[in-house]
């Protein structure tokens, strides 16, 4: 498993943060999509972490990324271990079981709230 599976899962909670954020405003449904983008990218999100969980546990390698930016200072690091790809596998699995369970919950709320807000705060939380 590569960088690209981390790029991967940090890209689908920001795009269903922004793209609930976006159907909130532009759809005139009550906040029936963006409900749907807000936990369908939280699940699928949580599903490439799980995934990522599962990978580095039956490999036994770790996963490593660096980033050194343009001044000498700035540098991103990113390290996947045993210890810390169960954890990421416990949270991962929490948070897809509630993406399932929050999309059928947040229904009782089309039309009545602000889901997209909602999504756009759900997907930053799961992701962090």
């Amino acid at each position: 498993m590569t960088e690209n599976a981390l790029f991967l899962l940090i890209g689908l909670f920001l795009v269903g943060a922004v793209a609930s954020l976006l159907a909130e405003a532009r759809m005139k449904d009550g906040g029936a999509l963006a409900n749907l983008l807000a936990h369908g990218f939280a699940a699928l999100g949580s599903l490439t972490g799980l995934a990522m969980a599962v990978t580095v546990l039956l490999n036994g390698r770790g996963l490593a990324w660096l980033y050194t930016g343009p001044f000498p200072l700035l540098e991103l690091s990113f390290r996947i271990d045993g210890m810390g790809s169960f954890f990421l596998g416990l949270a991962s699995f929490i948070g897809l079981l509630a993406s399932v369970y929050g999309y059928q919950y947040q229904r009782h709320s089309i039309g009545t709230g602000r889901l997209g807000s909602f999504g756009f705060f759900y997907n930053l939380f799961v992701g962090s």
